[in-house]
């Protein structure tokens, strides 16, 4: 469901060759979730994740026009709005509504729905070069893990869903073993930065809810003695 309505608002979005047309679509998204606090809050997940997916993408298309525009000497004179160096009005206007939508959801629902995209934006293959859209989406959104990690401990212990998000980033590791990483890949630094981060959210978790980790410790441990049986099973 989320895919259906990003991926036409992502490819209207990149479309727009004049800067202006993209900021008036980013302040129109921007102006509707003003109208309504009630139905910001009230979104579904899949809407919810739909709109962070594509704020975050928008911001990574801004971003590597930003990079390409700093390494060209002969471009067109930017406006105040088109910004130089590495921000612009639209890359500004992202950012505040992303944050927006993560102080609408409880920070563990805002963890999943993060993860999840995660997932879906890594490549399949780790030794291809990515460009810097992606490079910057998937280190703006785990920019956004990192915000959400370090308040953690604000949020009510019984409203942490620590099982959630280890289940997402057990699917992570699962299709991404960490033992994938060699020195020779191409955006060796940009997996680091996205594996560090995730250390980093599973120590926060064991910190604060240590009961919830090792029940999935425990859950994890089962699921994999049930899998490794099953094989056997099939090849006996």
């Amino acid at each position: 469901m989320e895919g259906e309505l990003a991926q036409p608002l992502i490819l209207h979005y990149t479309k727009l060759k004049a800067f202006e047309d993209r900021l008036q679509m980013i302040d129109a998204l921007g102006e509707a979730l003003d109208q309504n606090e009630d139905v910001l809050i009230a979104l579904s997940s899949d809407v919810y994740k739909s709109l962070l997916n594509f704020l975050l993408w928008a911001f990574a298309h801004e971003k590597e026009i930003l990079e390409q525009a700093s390494l060209s000497t002969g471009g067109p004179r930017r406006t105040p709005a088109q910004g130089g160096g590495d921000q612009n009005k639209v890359t500004v206007t992202t950012q505040q509504l992303v944050s927006k939508l993560l102080n609408s959801k409880r920070f563990t629902t805002s963890l999943v729905a993060l993860f999840q995209l995660l997932r879906d934006a890594m490549p399949d293959d780790l030794t291809v070069q990515l460009s810097i859209e992606e490079r910057q989406y998937m280190r703006v959104l785990m920019r956004c893990i990192q915000r959400i990690t370090k308040a953690l401990h604000s949020e009510q212990p019984d409203l942490v869903r620590a099982f959630d998000v280890l289940v997402e980033m057990q699917k992570m590791f699962i299709r991404h073993p960490p033992e994938q990483l060699r020195e020779d890949l191409p955006c060796l630094a940009d997996f680091d930065f996205i594996y560090r981060g995730m250390k980093d959210v599973s120590d926060k978790l064991i910190e604060i809810q240590p009961d919830k980790v090792e029940s999935f410790l425990s859950y994890a441990s089962s699921s994999a003695s049930t899998a490794s049986d099953s094989d056997k099973g099939g090849h006996a």
